[in-house]
């Protein structure tokens, strides 16, 4: 399987080195693009604020989008990510 993003294999995604560079490939976009959120990850990680509760979950939330658009860039699924996002964030349609 060839990937959208040509600085990693496929084969790397099962090795602990190659996922060491995916997630530091991921922590250096997100800095880049949400300092904020990519510090509050870091802390997240090293376990020294607690985040329990609704500041986890908010966490995690705040990431979902961008986790979610680099799996898209990963696999070259943009589109298709962007199209299952629209259909389950529009408003139900009514009878």
């Amino acid at each position: 399987m060839r990937l959208a993003m040509n600085e990693f294999s496929y084969s790397e995604l099962f090795t602990a080195l190659g996922l060491s560079r995916f997630d530091a490939t991921f922590l250096r976009r997100l800095g880049e693009q949400d300092g904020e959120l990519a510090t509050r990850l870091g802390a997240y990680r090293a376990g020294g604020e607690e985040f329990v509760g609704r500041v986890q979950s908010n966490l995690l939330l705040r990431l979902a989008p961008w986790v979610e658009r680099f799996i898209g860039e990963l696999f070259a699924i943009d589109a298709e990510v962007a199209e299952f996002c629209l259909l389950y964030t529009s408003p139900s349609p009514r009878d």
